[in-house]
């Protein structure tokens, strides 16, 4: 989306067409019928980083000669000649405290404490027990159990 231009020939995400991108990195997108998604680990500037490679395409251009990220694997991500403009086909690397933080700093945020893995548990732990206090756990436990001879029928209300 930040390319020239977005290219679907075989339709993979409906009838086959182009589309005109942003224009903010001079590359190409085209996509295909392989999807890509696999664990990444690589740097930034220094900063570790991890989360996970997620695509069904491959851009080619100038602007992959500026990558965002280094690994083991190779390069990821574009920057505008300006380096005003990243793209990346990475996820889940603002979970990542050290290289949130080193990017905001480069941004001018001021610095902050904020740590994301400890914060989610808080989030997830909230939703288990508004959940705990809304359903019948031991309800649901004893519909997970295995059935000792498949039913004839299914009861209407489980559906």
């Amino acid at each position: 989306m930040l390319g020239q231009s977005l290219a679907d020939p075989e339709g993979i995400e409906g009838p086959p067409a182009m589309a005109q991108g942003l224009g903010l990195l001079a590359l190409h997108t085209r996509f295909t019928r392989q999807k890509t998604l696999a664990p990444w680990q690589g740097t930034y500037e220094g900063a570790e980083i991890t989360g996970y490679e997620m695509h069904l395409g491959v851009s080619e251009g100038p602007a992959l000669a500026r990558p965002l990220f280094h690994a083991a694997s190779g390069r990821e991500g574009a920057r505008s000649e300006d380096g005003l403009v990243s793209g990346t086909y990475l996820h889940g690397i603002f979970a990542n405290d050290s290289f949130r933080r080193h990017l905001l700093a480069q941004l001018g945020a001021p610095p902050s404490a904020y740590a994301y893995r400890p914060h989610l548990e808080q989030i997830l732990e909230g939703w288990a027990d508004v959940l705990e206090s809304a359903l019948s756990i031991d309800k649901l436990l004893s519909l997970a159990q295995p059935v000792p001879h498949p039913p004839q029928s299914v009861p209407h209300a489980i559906l």
